[in-house]
């Protein structure tokens, strides 16, 4: 495993990895992020060129601001689609091995870091137990927020 961090400074590319993304969504999309005015950096990890993951920062000051950003959700770690589509249990050991990675990488960088992840990230682990035999390092304070569901197609019964 080579894994590397580096910023993407390739729009069009991290919209369409953006766009193929299982977590993607609007709020990740680069004519948004210009909308909200705030400095903001977009890391992707690759392994010899190929895409893993992608990750959101919004910056003041240099650091990640706290998520959630108002009125904005899923702000943070975005998967690769074939990362994604990995069997199950290649895809958890696998996306681990990736969050660990970008989380050491980042610890780096900045005296803190803040994700509003999306709805489809449900393995938090890697949150969790990071520095978790050394807390005085700090430790992620997760707190689960629910995201509510609407089905469209079907909307008599908008409030089931």
């Amino acid at each position: 495993m080579t894994l590397q961090l580096a910023a993407c400074h390739d729009r069009a590319r991290w919209n369409d990895f953006v766009n193929a993304s299982p977590q993607g969504n609007v709020f990740c999309l680069t004519p948004f992020l210009d909308a909200l005015d705030e400095d903001y950096e977009l890391l992707v990890v690759e392994d010899e060129g190929d895409l893993q993951l992608g990750a959101v920062l919004i910056k003041k000051d240099g650091q990640p601001i706290r998520a959630p950003y108002p009125f904005a959700l899923y702000h943070g770690v975005l998967l690769s689609q074939r990362l994604w589509e990995l069997p199950q249990h290649r895809r958890v050991k696998r996306y681990m091995e990736v969050i660990d990675f970008l989380l050491a990488e980042l610890e780096g960088r900045f005296d803190r870091i803040s994700f509003c992840l999306h709805y489809r990230i449900a393995d938090v682990r890697s949150f969790s137990w990071f520095h978790y035999h050394e807390p005085e390092k700090g430790r992620f304070q997760i707190q689960v927020q629910y995201t509510g569901l609407v089905d469209l197609k079907n909307p008599e019964d908008f409030d089931g």
